[in-house]
Order: structure tokens, then C-alpha cells, then sequence
């Protein structure tokens, strides 16, 4: 099984290809290190990456973190086309563009965030773009032919709830793994703990 961890030089990212490597052919893939380098605000940049790769049977991003925290009263149009760019399109384009390379019977992961379930005064240039996420993977789910399927896991702040010790990257990992070897489609994932 080829599997392609599009943000392999994260936190999540490095888990999961520690965990993954064992078992499967692991492709890591980031901006400016991994196996691959690619941008996936770039089209181009993920068309190469694929080319390069070939046939593969599950992508998992875990980029997209990318977005901007600002309160309402500083809230600006180029906050929102951040985000849409970065959290949301790249995402997208990963999907819409590797239909075309992935196996019979893959899958795709995707990475939303807990923010549209808990929003706060600086996420509203971010928890619009994470519902959207999974959205549209619950739709594509719908739309995917030859037993493809396509999830999201919707992360908490690693790093913060590290200080905390309520969350570790390899409680995050597993559900990345659940989603990409499993048998599910059109599912969220929440690997977060609020209680």
C-alpha cells in the first residue's frame, strides 16, 4: 500500500510517517522537505507531485493550518482569501486533482479543525473554511467511484493541548491511520478532547 502524507514535516506529519513506515510505502510530502516537495496553493505543484508519485493507493493531508487569527474589528477580505487559499482550496485541489492517480478502492484524508464546533472571537477566518472541509469530503463521498473513499479528521491544537497532556500527536495520528486503511467514507473524524 502507497500511501502519500502531504504535510510529512509537521507534528502529525512525522507521527504518522513514524507510525505508517512500518507497515506501508510512505511518501512524505512538503513544502520544502520530505521525499517530495510540493505547494498545494500551487496546481501545478501538485500535478508534478503527482506525476512524480504515480498510481498510490491514500493521500492524508495534514497541511492546512495555515490560516489567520483576528478579532472582528481587525478582520479583513485578505484574511478570508488566505485561508481559502491555504486551509480550504489546497485541500480541494488535492482531492479533484488525484482522482486521477489514485488506485481502485483508496482513499483520501483531509484535515477541517475543531472550530466550527467551538468557535472563538479570533476564528472567523478559520472555522468557516473547517466546515466546509468536511462538507465537502460527505459530499464527494457521495460522488467517488471505483470504492474510493474520502474523510476528514478534524485535529485540535496539538501543540497547545500538548502543554496540557490532554491530546499527543500519536492520539491524532490514529485517526488519520482509522480513516486512511479503514472502511469508512463521508465520516469525521474528531480527534480532539473537550472535556
Amino acid at each position: 500500500m502507497k500511501i502519500i502524507i502531504f504535510g510529512s514535516n509537521g507534528l502529525i506529519g512525522k507521527e504518522l510517517v513514524n507510525q505508517l513506515s512500518h507497515k506501508y510505502e510512505v511518501i512524505g510530502v512538503s513544502r520544502s522537505s520530505g521525499d517530495i516537495q510540493s505547494d498545494y496553493t500551487d496546481e501545478n505543484s501538485i500535478i508534478r507531485m503527482y506525476e512524480q508519485i504515480g498510481s498510490f493507493d491514500a493521500l492524508i493531508s495534514v497541511a492546512g493550518g495555515d490560516t489567520q487569527f483576528e478579532p472582528f474589528d481587525q478582520l479583513k477580505p485578505s484574511h478570508f482569501r488566505y485561508g481559502a487559499e491555504r486551509k480550504l482550496m489546497g485541500q480541494v485541489n488535492l482531492v479533484l486533482i488525484g482522482v486521477e492517480y489514485i488506485n481502485k478502492g483508496g482513499s483520501f484524508t483531509l484535515s477541517s479543525g475543531y472550530l466550527n464546533y467551538y468557535p472563538n472571537p479570533y476564528s472567523m477566518a478559520t472555522s468557516p473554511f473547517n466546515a466546509f472541509i468536511d462538507n465537502f469530503a460527505q459530499t464527494m463521498a457521495t460522488q467517488m467511484t471505483d470504492g474510493v473513499r474520502i474523510n476528514t479528521v478534524s485535529p485540535s491544537p496539538v501543540v497547545q493541548e500538548l502543554q496540557h497532556g490532554t491530546v499527543t500527536p500519536k492520539f491524532v495520528a490514529e485517526s488519520y491511520i482509522q480513516s486512511a486503511v479503514g472502511n469508512e467514507t463521508g465520516k469525521v473524524y474528531k480527534a480532539w478532547n473537550m472535556d
